[in-house]
């Protein structure tokens, strides 16, 4: 058998594992294809995407991680799964440890770790850089690393790191600017940058369009602080769609303003069909015709939902809003970055939609109304919207799923720390120093810890609510909405088909409110489920 009917035999084998809710099996087989046939664009997606959820490899075999070195250079691809597999495999290696005592001691022993070429197998693999300069960094040891590696630059200006290690210096130039500097930063580096020139040193700390002068920076470092300043000066052009009155729409508006989030790198698994085509392979228990749909991406953010629409439904028109200008930028910049020209953005809120005078085909409002100090009475608003036959997806907090969260939000706020960029970095200090098994540790290892923006979003929003199934029962007959399932994961599925195996539809919110019981963490993220307007 050929390599590629071999690779193509194993993708068949890793996706019929996956819808049994196998996750090691479908993995195993995803990376053995990508393996046989590195450039073959299924097969890196899939694998990527697979990573994100298993990720316990602490090594991979030398083909596969060649493939993912190929694959990280990719810009179609998402490479945020891969941050997990770098920690993985950076963390397990003995020569780690080493690295890690070293950059706790002498200057000088530093310098000659990297002059000497002793740390080049960390510094110069090619994962890393591509997870630093596209993705969210997971992982607290490495973290510390590079916390205390730019330090050394900064503090005894090191021609071996910038000779030897440039692209590695870009990366994280580039992901502090993605997290928005969320790493501890000493008194002593503070006032070092204050009387710094401006240069690659000063752009491990600050944002690149606040550097006075960026001529001595590299060619790509510029243009990602042409591409900030740009931002800025659009965040302007927005139009007014609705008005802003509400006082907790101001509040969140004023919050989101100053923290946009959440960063994302790129769409991969977007799979272009129609409305029609994907209501009847989706919810075949429901009659559904849209000719010529509109859509409504609702409290849009950084846009990854709109842009997902956008890929989704080529054919579709989409109106996509939000309170905060800074992420309708965002979401501008990845619609063009992905060749979309079919979506409209505009500043408005929720309460307010009726204002547009639109009905709509589908609705997506993801991580949205439970922000609202009136939830329903968000959800009521677009539901009226929603044309009598139309889809919506809302994404909603879980109360079991987000324990951690609401731990660490409660020390937080008796902590009395500030709600400003300073207050979410001593946060983040705080969480780390609790013992291993404080309740409220359980919120590190999330994306969202990692940059500062995620971390107000989760332990200082200004509003939010959270749901169980049987609440969510409620909202949604609240709405007049029918309950049509959840999006979750294969595993989830499975497990829940087992224990109910009479509900094939998964729309029984009683079996899941007693299904959640059992397994708290089975929303942690979120819940992400679709609604049905009679």
């Amino acid at each position: 058998m050929s390599d590629a009917a071999l690779a193509a035999d194993n993708y068949a084998t890793a996706l019929a594992a996956r819808r049994q809710g196998d996750l090691k099996a479908a993995l195993s087989g995803f990376l053995m294809a990508l393996a046989l046939a590195p450039e073959h664009p299924a097969y890196r997606r899939e694998a990527l995407s697979i990573l994100g959820i298993v990720s316990g490899y602490k090594t991979l075999p030398a083909p596969v991680l060649n493939a993912l070195r190929g694959a990280v250079s990719d810009p179609a691809l998402d490479v945020q799964p891969l941050s997990l597999v770098v920690r993985n495999i950076i963390e397990g290696d003995d020569r780690f440890a080493g690295v890690e005592a070293t950059l706790a001691g002498a200057a000088d022993l530093i310098e000659h770790q990297i002059d000497n070429g002793a740390w080049d197998w960390l510094l110069n693999e090619p994962l890393l850089h591509g997870v630093l300069a596209r993705a969210i960094l997971i992982g607290n040891r490495l973290e510390a690393v590079f916390t205390k590696l730019r330090r050394h630059l900064l503090l005894h200006p090191s021609t071996a790191l910038i000779i030897r290690h440039e692209r590695l210096l870009i990366a994280l130039a580039l992901h502090g600017n993605t997290t928005r500097f969320p790493w501890a930063e000493t008194p002593e580096e503070t006032q070092r940058l204050a009387t710094a020139a401006p240069g690659l040193a000063q752009s491990l700390y600050r944002p690149l369009a606040s550097l006075p002068d960026a001529g001595s920076l590299p060619e790509v470092l510029r243009l990602a602080r042409d591409a900030q300043l740009e931002a800025k000066e659009r965040a302007s052009f927005f139009p007014a769609l609705t008005p802003v009155d509400d006082d907790t729409s101001r509040k969140v508006q004023a919050q989101y303003e100053q923290f946009p989030y959440p960063p994302w790198d790129a769409i991969a698994d977007a799979s272009p069909t129609t409305l029609n085509e994907f209501a009847k392979a989706r919810f075949p228990q429901i009659p559904f015709n849209v000719p010529e749909p509109l859509m409504l991406s609702a409290g849009c953010g950084t846009g990854r939902g709109a842009v997902m629409l956008g890929l989704t439904f080529p054919a579709a028109k989409i109106i996509a809003f939000d309170l905060s200008r800074p992420s309708l930028v965002y979401a501008a910049m990845k619609a063009e970055q992905h060749g979309l020209r079919s979506i409209a953005f505009g500043v408005g809120d929720i309460l307010k939609i009726g204002d547009l005078g639109d009905q709509f085909d589908l609705i997506e409002s993801s991580g949205v109304i439970h922000h609202m100090k009136d939830p329903a009475a968000g959800l009521r608003a677009l539901a009226e919207v929603l044309k009598p036959g139309g889809l919506i997806r809302l994404g909603l907090y879980s109360e079991r799923g987000r324990s951690a969260v609401i731990v660490a939000r409660a020390l937080i706020a008796s902590s009395r720390i500030p709600d400003t960029d300073d207050g979410v970095r001593q946060a983040r200090q705080a969480l780390m120093a609790l013992p291993l098994n404080h309740p409220a540790r359980g919120v590190i290892d999330t994306p969202e810890f990692f940059t500062l923006d995620g971390l107000h979003d989760l332990i200082f929003n200004v509003q939010e609510s959270r749901y169980t199934p049987l609440q969510l029962k409620v909202l949604i007959a609240s709405a007049g909405l029918t309950f049509l399932g959840f999006d979750t994961d294969a595993p989830v599925k499975a497990a829940y088909a087992r224990a109910f195996p009479n509900d094939a539809h998964g729309v029984d919110l009683d079996n899941w409110e007693r299904f959640e019981q059992n397994q708290p963490q089975a929303f942690a993220e979120m819940y992400q489920l679709w609604c049905y307007k009679v």
